[in-house]
């Protein structure tokens, strides 16, 4: 692209942009926007926007918290030939140069509040200016005198201005994981805590075996040591080494200090010594997240603020008995209903009432089929008064939780196995039903539909398509058996065996040992 035609195409987006700000000033709004200083061309790029969309929530708690108040239900944020961009009406009767001046404030405290523009313009598109003089990227020196004077190349000002924005994010997201692992260290303490009863052991209710300690002893301690999971954590991501096993010496000092804090806490009550090492370890080693499918790694990932090179996948696996369930497949006599089988916990993240809606449907065209749900949950009984509702009552049958030799004859009975999971990280239930060479159709939304082949998937939310798909199995015979024979098949790949060695092999790797 020529410099005339990139010059033309930012102007042209810096003008619509003055026409968005115009908008607001005809509602008689000032309007705050946000923008990069970002020398050079692109002004765009997935690390430019990256910092851009963590800084505008940092602005938006500034703004909060000295109760400035905007009209949120009439943001905008795009991206331009300009650069990422952020504007927003103001609902708020103080003076426009106070928000300008808490704007200021905003990027003088950032930590490249440099790269920062907070711009306020009233309703006569006016903006708002302090006068204040902007420092250079790189000196101290003014901005406008450096670039008066072409005090540094444009190429080092882009590649110096880059690289803190790298660092800034590599750091903000090391912060977040290492604040995440504290606070689910410091979760798992506490539920193990509150668990109660526990026979001989301090619960809520009992001090077991323990005459000098009980449950608030426990919490004293808790708080004294939680103090130093996140520096634990920080101190595994920081550590250079390849072998983390020398860095026990670092990771012993914050361990006895803890203990002393235990000790002080409880009147030198033993509480948790043991445990300052095991949470000490882990959080230390937390170099690797594993996930059960890319589904639930890109979970992680977006959600928790994650590295993605930090998260593998493992898929799960099954128990394979030497085909000797297929094989024994029981010969029931002729049966004059086809079975539908729904086998989990009847919970909103299962669709229960996705599978029962789906089931209408198919009553609708085919009659002599019947629905099992086979499991326990919150939403049991509201599924059974969901299938009155629907007029299906009489064709579902509610069996409870089943367990052992009834899971078996369950799935021999079963035609169809489905599984319309809202979320499910994987799903080890469709390769049982294999196992027992019963086809399945599962959700779209589920880690096993990215991994497996030989099985009709469909979105959970998309009961028509749900039903077609399960009276296409019920009517053709020859599909059926194509799903069933290489399902079966396909499903022996997946194996606890597989699954462990893989483990293996990413514990030796991330601790650098062979």
């Amino acid at each position: 692209m020529q410099i005339d035609e990139i010059r033309e195409n930012i102007l042209n987006a810096r003008e619509r942009r003055a026409a968005l700000r115009g908008q607001c000033a005809q509602q008689g709004n000032a309007c705050l926007s946000l923008t990069l200083n970002v020398p050079g061309y692109p002004k765009s790029s997935p690390l430019l926007s990256a910092f851009f969309d963590a800084a505008l929530p940092d602005l938006k708690r500034h703004l909060r918290a000295h109760r400035v108040a905007i009209d949120a239900e009439r943001e905008l944020r795009q991206v331009d030939e300009a650069g990422d961009f952020y504007l927003v009406p103001l609902r708020d009767g103080r003076p426009l140069s106070d928000t300008k001046a808490l704007c200021e404030a905003f990027e003088e405290g950032h930590p490249l509040g440099r790269l920062l523009d907070v711009d306020i313009a009233d309703g006569r598109l006016q903006p708002v200016s302090s006068q204040k003089i902007k420092r250079c990227l790189l000196c101290e020196q003014p901005a406008l005198v450096c670039m008066r004077e072409g005090a540094h190349a444009l190429a080092e000002l882009r590649a110096h201005l880059l690289a803190r924005i790298e660092r800034y994010l590599s750091d903000r997201d090391r912060r977040r994981v290492c604040r995440r692992l504290a606070e689910l260290a410091l979760k798992a303490i506490l539920y193990e805590i509150t668990v109660s009863p526990k026979p001989g052991l301090v619960d809520r209710f009992e001090q077991g075996a323990h005459r000098d300690m009980d449950y608030f002893t426990f919490l004293d301690s808790t708080a004294a040591i939680a103090a130093r999971f996140e520096e634990l954590a920080a101190m595994g991501w920081s550590y250079p080494g390849g072998d983390r096993r020398a860095g026990l010496p670092l990771l012993r000092t914050v361990g006895i200090e803890m203990e002393e804090a235990m000790f002080a806490a409880t009147n030198g009550v033993n509480t948790q010594k043991g445990l300052i090492f095991l949470m000490g370890l882990a959080l230390f080693a937390a170099a690797r997240v594993i996930a059960v499918s890319n589904y639930t790694r890109n979970i992680i990932i977006s959600r928790y603020g994650v590295p993605a090179e930090k998260v593998e996948v493992v898929y799960n696996g099954v128990e394979h008995h030497n085909g000797s369930w297929s094989s024994s497949r029981q010969t029931w006599p002729a049966k004059t209903d086809k079975i539908v089988l729904f086998l989990g916990r009847i919970t909103m993240q299962k669709g229960p009432e996705y599978f029962l809606h789906a089931a209408k449907r198919v009553l609708e065209k085919i009659e002599n089929v019947k629905f099992i749900m086979a499991g326990d949950g919150d939403m049991l009984y509201r599924s059974i008064e969901l299938a009155a509702q629907l007029g299906i009552g009489s064709r579902v049958l509610f069996t409870r939780f089943l367990r052992g030799d009834d899971v078996r004859k369950v799935y021999q009975m079963a035609d169809l196995y489905v599984m319309p999971s809202v979320s499910e990280p994987f799903g080890i239930a469709p390769l049982e039903a294999l196992q027992h060479d019963v086809p399945v159709l599962i959700s779209k939304q589920s880690g096993i539909a990215e991994a497996f082949r030989n099985a009709l998937k469909v979105d959970f939310w998309d009961v028509q398509e749900m039903a077609n798909k399960m009276i296409a199995v019920l009517r053709y015979p020859p599909l059926q058996q194509t799903l069933r024979t290489e399902g079966h098949r396909e499903a022996l790949k997946f194996r606890w065996e597989d699954s462990a060695a893989r483990m293996n092999e990413i514990y030796h790797q991330t601790l650098g040992v062979a």
